[in-house]
């Protein structure tokens, strides 16, 4: 079995004590709460509707973030700690 998600000891050692505080706001789970409104939100079926459509802003968020790190020399490709 490979595990292609694991990371090697260089990372591990070069990175071991990063400690980020100033990463931003925590958009994952959140980005719904706060621009529609609350009474679409209480009727149950669209609230699972827009779970799966908050995880693919979530994607695509993430996949813009990955396109950042293409250009940043100074970053790992594989590095989450990008605001």
């Amino acid at each position: 079995m490979i595990l292609r998600n694991r990371k090697n000891r260089r990372y591990a050692a070069n990175h071991i004590k990063d400690y980020f505080t100033d990463l931003g706001y925590d958009y994952r789970g959140h980005i719904y709460e706060k621009s529609i409104s609350p009474e679409i939100l209480k009727n149950e079926n669209n609230k699972h509707i827009l779970s799966y459509v908050e995880n693919m802003l979530v994607f695509l968020i993430d996949a813009v973030k990955q396109i950042k790190l293409t250009y940043l020399i100074s970053l790992d490709k594989n590095d989450r700690n990008v605001n």
